[in-house]
C-alpha cells in the first residue's frame, strides 16, 4: 500500500514453554475481518485496512490441517486511525489450542 494508508501489523508468538512445538508443527494465521492472512512466527504480518474498527483473531494451522486451531476463539476489535500503523502482539496461551491473546503494542516500541 501507499504511505497514506492505514494498516494492522500483527506479530504472532508462541507461548515460551511450547513455542518450539508450534514452530515445528504449525503456522500462524492472522484473520482480519474474516479474511485469513498467512503469517510467520515472530515476523510482522501487515494488512492494509480502511480507518475504523477492525476485528482481529489469530490462530495456528497445523501442517495438513484444513482449518486453523484457535481461530474460532475470541475476536478482538481495534480502531485504526487514518494513516496509522497499528502494531499488535499475538501470543498464544499455555495450551496449544488456547486462542491467541491479541494486545496493542505500546507506541514507539518499533522505532
Amino acid at each position: 500500500g501507499g504511505c497514506m494508508s492505514s494498516s494492522v501489523v500483527v506479530v504472532p508468538r508462541g507461548h515460551w514453554i511450547r513455542a518450539w512445538f508450534l514452530h515445528l508443527f504449525a503456522v500462524p494465521v492472522v484473520r482480519v475481518d474474516d479474511v485469513d492472512h498467512p503469517a510467520r512466527w515472530g515476523q510482522p504480518t501487515e494488512v492494509t485496512v480502511e480507518p475504523g474498527s477492525h476485528r482481529v483473531v489469530v490462530g495456528a494451522r497445523y501442517h495438513g490441517a484444513g482449518s486453523a486451531v484457535g481461530i474460532g476463539g475470541k475476536e478482538s476489535s481495534f480502531v485504526v486511525a487514518e494513516q496509522q500503523r497499528l502494531v499488535l502482539d499475538a501470543r498464544n496461551g499455555f495450551l496449544n489450542h488456547d486462542p491467541f491473546r491479541v494486545t496493542e503494542r505500546a507506541i514507539g516500541t518499533l522505532r
